[in-house]
């Protein structure tokens, strides 16, 4: 490894440190220059040199190394080591200097040479002495549209955490925040919240997927995969648009296959469910139900894709949740089985009425109810 000793002017920098009014020697890895560590740095100050990169480095006991901008005179402290992380994580970067703190004299920080405070404090010289200052951030601190509020007294010290909590109609970029190093909480932003309410259709109202979780009343709706404060016995996917009870969320839904408008259950204790007062849209694409041929039922080409009795058809081309062997594509009149998608057919050549394997798990399969032409 190439050192570089103190007090050596290379490439017009200079290495090593003047402190008490005395000259030391000590040695840096040059192989570290051009070079920085990314995405581990707990605080960024702006200092003149490396030399006051380092000292500001060794007054907090949280750092353990320190990558220096000359250009742009930025120290950057970081919690881990150069022994600790991957070399992948190092990028080259003209001016820079990579550095841990090991490699430094603690003598240049005088009294705080053993670093003495705790990880959320930082170290100040007071004569012989020295003096451990908390590093906190402020308390509830006021953001436009919300505010971050302290989860418990006096947790607002650094690497705290505390909650966003933004106004009504607004949602959090995250929903916690760190205080850093240097006194502030972790940029925090409440938005608009952008609601997909569109329409639904009554022919399939059951397919509404928005993301409105509102009742038409105001109320806000309880998730589909909790059980409070309403118990219900709603909780089956193959009812639901969506790829789990949870992904609905508490979406307004009408997993009832009625027709009728989408609703919720309410997180309101005095009110079970109501509806959300979704509007209907003002032009649907009716399935193209059609109706099949006596004895040539297997030509039938129609869309629909549910049962007599409002159940979701499994698609052709899956094997889930019911296994099958209908898996020839010149039983169907459809390109291919991914081109049948889920529509109701009959593969079986026997003229009657087409079918479909259903999403229900307790139900294998079942006829669609398309009429006799």
């Amino acid at each position: 490894m190439a050192l570089i000793a103190g007090i050596i002017i290379i490439n017009t920098v200079l290495f090593g440190t003047v402190y008490s009014n005395k000259c030391s020697s000590f040695e840096i890895s040059k192989d570290n220059l051009n070079k920085a560590l990314i995405g581990h740095s707990v605080l960024e100050v702006n200092d003149k040199n490396h030399h006051d990169c380092a000292r500001t480095c060794m007054s907090m006991s949280v750092c353990k190394s320190f990558d220096f901008d000359r250009n742009e005179h930025v120290c950057k402290l970081n919690d881990v080591d150069q022994s600790s992380v991957d070399p992948s994580e190092f990028k080259t970067k003209g001016g820079a200097i990579f550095s841990d703190i090991s490699e430094w004299p603690s003598s240049m920080v005088g009294s705080c040479s053993s670093r003495p405070c705790k990880a959320n404090q930082r170290c100040y010289q007071n004569g012989a002495s020295h003096v451990c200052k908390d590093i906190t951030c402020a308390f509830d601190q006021k953001i436009e549209n919300g505010e971050i509020q302290i989860i418990s007294p006096d947790k607002n010290k650094f690497l705290d955490v505390a909650q966003v909590k933004c106004d009504k109609g607004y949602v959090p970029s995250q929903q916690e925040v760190k205080c850093e190093a240097s006194g502030k909480w972790q940029p925090a932003t409440c938005t608009k919240e952008k609601l997909n309410i569109g329409c639904y259709c009554t022919e399939s109202s059951h397919l509404y997927n928005g993301t409105k979780s509102t009742t038409w009343n105001g109320k806000k709706c309880q998730r589909w995969d909790v059980q409070s404060p309403h118990n219900h016995s709603i909780d089956l996917i193959y009812d639901f648009p969506d790829a789990s009870l949870t992904a609905a969320e508490n979406y307004c839904r009408n997993p009832n296959y009625d027709g009728d408008e989408p609703w919720c259950y309410t997180l309101d204790p005095n009110e079970r469910y109501t509806t959300c007062g979704i509007p209907q849209c003002s032009s649907c694409q009716k399935p193209n139900i059609g109706c099949y041929n006596q004895g040539d039922s297997r030509s039938y080409n129609g869309t629909k894709n549910t049962t007599w009795n409002g159940k979701k058809c499994q698609r052709w081309d899956e094997q889930s949740p019911h296994n099958h062997t209908r898996d020839f594509s010149y039983d169907f009149p459809d390109a291919s089985l991914t081109a049948a998608e889920n529509y109701c057919r009959n593969p079986d050549h026997d003229g009657d009425e087409p079918w479909c394997y259903t999403l229900d798990p307790n139900e294998r399969f079942t006829t669609c109810g398309v009429p006799q032409c």
